[in-house]
Parts: C-alpha cells; sequence; structure tokens
C-alpha cells in the first residue's frame, strides 16, 4: 500500500464510515468549517436537517440527492445510508457540476439560502 492509499484509509477511520476520498476532502480542504456550515443550512431548508431521511418521494439524504445525481459524483447505495460529511461531500462535487441549481427547492424559493449560495459559488469559480 503506497502512502497516500495509507493517508485514505487512516483518514477514512478517523472520519467515521466515509469514503477515504471525502476524508482526505475534508481533512484537507481549508474552507471546510465554513463549507459545511453552508451544507447544514441547505439541509435545514431540505429535510430539517435528518441526513438519514427517506422521503420516499425519490429523493434521499439531508440533501436531497436523487439517486442519479448521486451517483454521477461517486456515490454508492443511497444517500441516507451515509454520513453526513460522506453526503456533504458528494453534495461538493454535485455543485461543481451544476451549481446551486441542484438544488431548485430551496435555492429558488427560500428566502434564507440564497446569500449562501453565493459564496459558494465564487468557491467554485462561478460568479
Amino acid at each position: 500500500m503506497d502512502l497516500a492509499a495509507t493517508i485514505a484509509l487512516v483518514c477514512s477511520l478517523i472520519w467515521g464510515g466515509v469514503s477515504p476520498e471525502a476524508a482526505v476532502y475534508w481533512a484537507t480542504e481549508p474552507t471546510a468549517t465554513e463549507r459545511a456550515e453552508q451544507w447544514d443550512s441547505l439541509a435545514e431548508c431540505e429535510s430539517t436537517s435528518d441526513w438519514a431521511i427517506n422521503t420516499r418521494n425519490g429523493y434521499y439524504g439531508g440533501i436531497q440527492f436523487h439517486p442519479t445525481s448521486w451517483r454521477a459524483v461517486g456515490g454508492t447505495g443511497l444517500p441516507h445510508e451515509w454520513p453526513r460529511l460522506e453526503q456533504m461531500y458528494r453534495a461538493e462535487r454535485l455543485f461543481a457540476l451544476q451549481g446551486a441549481h441542484a438544488w431548485p427547492g430551496c435555492h429558488l424559493y427560500s428566502g434564507k439560502l440564497p446569500h449562501w449560495f453565493r459564496p459558494l459559488d465564487k468557491l467554485a469559480g462561478r460568479s
């Protein structure tokens, strides 16, 4: 096992059930705390912060992923089966592909959320 694989394995064990790539991402992302708070805000709107929710409407987890979107960003199983940080990591990847439009309900209709999508857009290099 090379050093990078060893580090990924150790990080995934420390971070509790997340994939190795998610563990390394959150351990090395300089704005991790700010970004996690922003995803928590979205989860409050999308699922009342229930990261294990299966709403039975085709969307799953705290950020209400559709299984197709989840798989498109490397997720396996269903989102609500994974811990909060794994869901946030996959949301980061989905955001890089689609921007805030991946969450139209809270992005377009909630007056409290657009303020945090703008900083995420800037961090992702969007305007």
